[in-house]
């Protein structure tokens, strides 16, 4: 595939290249769309198709203690609505989730973990009756969860 004039950003290095959140979600959005062109896939505004998520008109953000103490656990739900999100550990410590109460604070799987340093993303979302809470722990006290919701 041709890059044209464009330089590719190394991957590390990615985030550093925007300057705006709203720039990030535009860019996820604009690649969904234009993949699921390539593949044919419909875009018609049927719900949970692409064009679905290209109709996101408010940005959250949304700071999370994670608790004083380490290994807390601390329940989250994403509003109605979210089309994408993006969830980042502030001090950069590697978090813990699950979709099941009591997991992540003894370590008990199952549970996902969000690398130290890294950002979790997830953008072919349409939450539209979800009363699925997600739970969050850290290892390290008084961590922060960052999350970006796309209205």
């Amino acid at each position: 595939m041709s890059m044209g004039n464009r330089t590719p950003i190394p991957a590390e290095n990615f985030l550093d290249n925007i300057t705006r959140v709203d720039e990030l979600l535009v860019i996820q959005v604009g690649l969904l769309k234009s993949i699921a062109a390539k593949l044919g896939v419909p875009t018609d505004g049927n719900p949970g198709t692409p064009s679905d998520l290209g109709g996101i008109k408010n940005l959250q953000i949304v700071t999370l203690p994670l608790g004083a103490s380490a290994n807390v656990e601390v329940p989250f739900q994403f509003a109605i609505g979210t089309k994408s999100f993006i969830i980042h550990a502030r001090n950069g410590n590697a978090v813990r989730m699950a979709t099941q109460q009591g997991v992540v604070a003894a370590s008990q799987e199952p549970y996902f973990t969000l690398k130290a340093g890294t950002v979790y993303t997830q953008d072919d979302l349409l939450i539209r009756d979800f009363t699925q809470k997600f739970y969050f722990a850290c290892s390290v006290a008084s961590e922060v969860l960052e999350i970006i919701q796309g209205v």
